[in-house]
């Protein structure tokens, strides 16, 4: 799966009323996030479903891109709010909530409850004004908090600094959006542990995951198909492909 040549630039100051300080997150997440979307570029080149992933894997994958299918209209409103790609907001949806619509895209817990997990505190019944809050907020509006919470101003800036036209660039928001313990823990045991919120189901996953937050299993296996695998086959439902051919195309041919 190609994609495209783009570079990644500063937000014009000038344009928009910031909630953040430039030079400040460019140095902590701008200048990580290049870095991560041209490695992401070189392995798109080389990216291939993994045929030998579980029967439940591929149903799980085939079930996201039904869930997609089935609510592009309703996704709408983020991405005109957001500035974020509906394709990447769906698969961080389905990766965070599975697909429904009562859970929070910040971490899959229920709406309408008080979140007890990272980010804590968090109060919204609505799925939409829940999900432009995770991605940094309404572009054209005040921020609006959650609880006196106010969004992430690490997305805010990384959906302004990133060209997020381009898939390897999404990916790295999607790997800034899940948090880089993978990469801490690769460096750490010296071996390699890529993100399977991205590459599982693909030829560039590896054995390993976080189990729950902090607790790191060399022997786990993803039970789901990452970020690379679904926002590409959720471009080819846009092109009129059937939830079901996508699936076979990818994994039964």
């Amino acid at each position: 799966m190609l994609c495209s040549d783009t570079t990644q630039k500063a937000p014009d100051k000038e344009s928009a009323k910031l909630s953040y300080n430039v030079a400040i997150m460019t140095r902590k997440y701008g200048n990580r996030a290049n870095e991560w979307t041209e490695q992401n570029r070189q392995m798109l080149n080389e990216t291939r479903p993994n045929p030998d992933i579980s029967p439940k894997r591929k149903d799980r994958f085939k079930h996201a891109l039904e869930g997609y299918a089935e609510n592009k209209n309703r996704y709408q409103k983020v991405p005109q709010a957001t500035g974020v790609p509906v394709e990447l907001i769906a698969s961080i949806h389905y990766l965070e909530g599975r697909m429904k619509f009562d859970r929070y895209l910040h971490n899959g817990q229920r709406l309408g409850k008080v979140t007890t997990i990272v980010p804590k505190g968090l109060k919204f019944d609505e799925w939409e004004e829940a999900a432009i809050h995770a991605l940094g907020g309404d572009k054209e509006q005040k921020a609006g908090d959650a609880n006196g919470i106010a969004p992430n101003p690490k997305f805010t800036f990384l959906r302004d600094f990133l060209n997020l036209s381009d898939p390897a660039a999404q990916l790295a928001f999607a790997e800034m959006y899940n948090g880089p313990g993978y990469r801490g823990i690769s460096k750490k045991t010296g071996r390699l542990h890529r993100t399977p919120y991205v590459w599982a189901g693909s030829n560039h996953e590896t054995r390993g995951r976080f189990v729950k937050d902090h607790k790191f299993d060399p022997k786990g296996e993803s039970s789901v198909v990452g970020a690379a695998l679904l926002i590409q086959g959720m471009k080819e439902v846009n092109l009129e492909m059937t939830p079901e051919e996508v699936t076979a195309k990818y994994f039964l041919d």
